[in-house]
């Protein structure tokens, strides 16, 4: 941080503060707006800027930092070469063109794609920081929350009566403050995962087709498959189960929907099978064949980083994927996901939100388990909506349980999913109305 994030960061500050208060003026009955936004959203600016301050002051270096050296240098070929800058932002990298290559060869993640995408979008946004590391970080801040809001606003459409609680899930957890509002990957990816799964609602569910509906999926789809594929290797499962199962609640007679049932569930996984091993031939290391040892690589390597740096490391032993360990596996990376770190695992201060974090996991699992017990006849404890949320939930702690051997690392990638698991537990044990389009609205939404 430097001179220039003093004069450009508040003068931001102010115009994001401006913008909340035309926001909420001018959307005085929407009842969702006027108790949650401005909280959400100013908290959501914080986030961002302790993250930033964590990085660059306690850390003193990493990914964040690293993105924005390579955003510096994309944003200063924009504003001095725009033609090369340009196609640093859009064209594959070509080595043997000096006109890139000597901007590319300066740049820390030049042979990450992934990386390319966060910096480039970054520079872009450069243009109107002035290369301010913190004003950018608040940018990307506010990209994560609007995703979030996004999701908040629709799961508010599905589950009136449970705002409190959904607010909690989608907008005030630690991880979610903290982890998605900083210069990061995991920032973008939250964002395009919240905007994925509220217009898969308003598309599938809600019978909003339109051709911008339908544009932003296939844009959050392709933000994911360039960021972190793996989370489609989750998320595409879970929801084609999710949305089949809501078509076969229309049916009307009992009896053909009992019968039906399993076929629908069998083209779900069919069609999952078929768009994962699609989207993965690109990437030969998350190909349906190659997966395995892809997650013993990442495990070992970000182990050994943890290990050599002291981090908070933390192994699930020896991986072996055979059928016989699954189940194993699954339970260990479930518990290590949401119940850890124990409180003397903590080798941190960042350590101890994570720890109060789990602490509220084994809360919800605490009112989830009593709650099956005492279930009265004819509550279900799994409807389309809390079977995706759970089924995704355990997809994705299996994901980054057994791969992130780094309780740091662990929180940052978990962080998107967290706001499905918290929301499908309260949807089991708070929802009264079952059927996933709630009989009445709240007061009035956008």
């Amino acid at each position: 941080m430097n001179f220039v994030d003093l004069l450009v960061a508040p003068f931001y500050f102010l115009i994001f503060w401006l913008f909340a208060f035309i926001y909420k003026t001018n959307n005085k009955q929407d009842y969702l707006i006027q108790k949650y936004f401005i909280s959400a959203y100013f908290l959501r600016i914080f986030g961002g800027i302790a993250f930033a301050c964590v990085y660059f002051f306690y850390y003193g270096g990493g990914d964040t930092l690293n993105y924005h050296s390579d955003s510096m240098i994309i944003s200063g070929a924009l504003r001095h070469d725009p033609v090369n800058g340009i196609k640093l932002l859009f064209i594959k990298i070509d080595y043997a063109n000096y006109d890139t290559y000597k901007y590319v060869s300066k740049m820390i993640f030049r042979d990450d794609r992934a990386s390319q995408f966060v910096s480039g979008l970054a520079a872009i946004i450069n243009i109107f920081t002035f290369d301010s590391f913190l004003s950018t970080t608040i940018f990307f801040s506010l990209i994560g929350f609007w995703g979030n809001w996004q999701l908040f606003k629709i799961l508010c459409k599905l589950f009136p009566d449970l705002h409190p609680h959904l607010a909690i899930g989608c907008l005030y957890l630690p991880s979610i403050l903290f982890w998605t509002s900083g210069l990061m990957k995991d920032t973008l990816c939250t964002a395009a995962i919240c905007f994925l799964f509220k217009n898969i609602v308003d598309f599938f569910i809600l019978n909003k087709r339109g051709l911008k509906t339908a544009l932003i999926i296939l844009i959050t789809i392709w933000v994911l498959y360039i960021l972190k594929i793996y989370i489609l290797f989750c998320f595409i499962p879970t929801v084609a189960i999710y949305l089949f199962s809501n078509i076969n609640n229309k049916i009307k007679n009992e009896l053909l929907r009992k019968l039906i049932k399993p076929f629908f569930t069998i083209l779900a996984i069919f069609i999952s099978y078929r768009a994962l091993d699609f989207i993965s031939q690109d990437n030969k290391k998350y190909s349906l064949e190659a997966i395995e040892a892809t997650a013993q690589i990442t495990a070992k390597y970000i182990g050994a980083v943890s290990i050599n740096t002291g981090g908070s490391f933390y192994s699930l032993g020896e991986l072996d994927f055979s059928p016989s360990n699954i189940p194993g596996l699954l339970l260990q990376s479930f518990i290590v996901t949401f119940y850890r770190p124990f409180i003397w695992e903590v080798t941190s201060p960042l350590m101890i939100f994570s720890v109060m974090e789990a602490c509220y996991f084994i809360y919800l699992s605490y009112l989830f388990f009593i709650f099956c017990l005492r279930k009265k006849k004819g509550q279900k404890i799994f409807t389309p909506f809390t079977t995706f949320c759970f089924t995704f939930a355990i997809c994705f702690a299996f994901v980054v349980g057994v791969t992130s051997n780094n309780f740091g690392t662990l929180a940052r990638y978990k962080s998107l999913m967290l706001p499905f698991f918290v929301c499908g537990i309260y949807a089991t044990i708070k929802q009264k109305n079952h059927y996933p389009i709630a009989s009445r609205p709240i007061p009035k939404t956008t």
